[in-house]
């Protein structure tokens, strides 16, 4: 069997070879504007004025594949395992917070037994420690977790300047 002979297939691919790199130089220099376009059409519009071609679907429609990773035997969502130590919160609400020369005393009120308890910083309750006492709430810390209890209605201005401003109508001052 006889194949096709080599001098004709050169000569038939030649002019192939020639048609592709015209297409590839006409593919790497643009044509030129024309000269007689007005200079308003030559301005980049904004993108404001530009329409979307694609709405983006909502990602609601992805929820059964959130559900149901692809890389999971079976496709269903891995268990997830409770953690045996449970987030132990303080009971307690902050009735008051005294701050006054060198001293930080919270006031705090039970919130099943209702009895009030005064702590300082360093003070333990059921297992947490009071580290910091600001103006507005205590800080408490266990085990690696923190806690902040704040006050119910926090002070807008610092205790200081509430009590030069009201220091008339106050019952009792608390010495400089």
């Amino acid at each position: 069997m006889r194949g096709f002979p080599a001098d004709r297939l050169t000569w038939l691919l030649l002019p192939l070879c020639g048609l592709f790199a015209v297409a590839l130089a006409g593919q790497l220099y643009p044509p030129e504007p024309a000269l007689d376009a007005p200079a308003a059409a030559l301005q980049p519009q904004p993108l404001e004025a530009l329409e979307p071609l694609v709405t983006p679907t909502p990602l609601s429609a992805y929820s059964e594949i959130l559900a149901r990773p692809l890389f999971i035997h079976g496709r269903k969502p891995p268990e997830k395992h409770k953690s045996s130590v449970a987030a132990v919160t303080l009971r307690y609400l902050i009735e008051g917070i005294v701050i006054a020369e060198g001293q930080q005393i919270v006031l705090l009120k039970g919130k099943r037994d209702h009895k009030l308890r005064r702590m300082r910083p360093g003070d333990l309750l059921e297992g947490w420690r009071l580290d910091e006492v600001t103006a507005e709430a205590a800080y408490f810390s266990s085990r690696g977790q923190k806690q902040r209890l704040t006050l119910k209605n926090a002070p807008t201005m610092k205790p200081r300047e509430a009590l030069d401003r009201h220091a008339k109508d106050a019952l009792f001052v608390v010495p400089k």
